[in-house]
């Protein structure tokens, strides 16, 4: 895992967004397994992306009205992985980072109700679905210059 800290404007975010394929680069080259990012097509970069980037940012961006479970089945059906393979990783993941439990909870953090996810637990949720999508650049697009220094 590489951290990418700076404050803000220091250009994070861009570097993220080259890395990705989602900006072109000025100069230089990316290589994706040998393969010059520059060199893809527009869809092998979105197919790359769906297959091998995870951004997870300062929001988590769930959907409220989907469980944990199908928060991360979303993710992966997007993928096109099976809906059974789905299913089973999402629940997989979710008992590595310790919401197994919690699978049919919902996270909305405006509810104080018990059977909601806490806010505490917005960050596993979004770790078990980078874990659940073998995502093989985690790329987490924080922002760090807010931090008490």
């Amino acid at each position: 895992m590489v951290a990418i800290m700076g404050p803000s404007g220091s250009g994070k975010t861009t570097l993220l967004n080259c890395l990705s394929g989602l900006d072109r680069i000025d100069g230089g080259e990316v290589l994706i397994d040998g393969v010059a990012l520059s060199a893809m097509s527009h869809e092998q970069r979105t197919d790359y992306r769906a297959r091998r980037m995870g951004f997870v940012f300062q929001f988590y961006n769930l959907m409220p009205v989907l469980t944990a479970v199908e928060n991360i089945e979303l993710t992966l059906l997007v993928s096109r992985v099976p809906a059974k393979e789905a299913r089973r990783k999402a629940l997989a993941a979710l008992e590595l980072v310790g919401l197994g439990e919690r699978a049919a909870h919902l996270p909305d953090v405006t509810s104080a109700l018990s059977h909601e996810l806490t806010a505490a637990d917005q960050k596993p949720l979004d770790d078990a679905l980078a874990l659940a999508a073998e995502i093989g650049v985690d790329a987490r697009a924080e922002l760090l210059a807010r931090r008490p220094r």
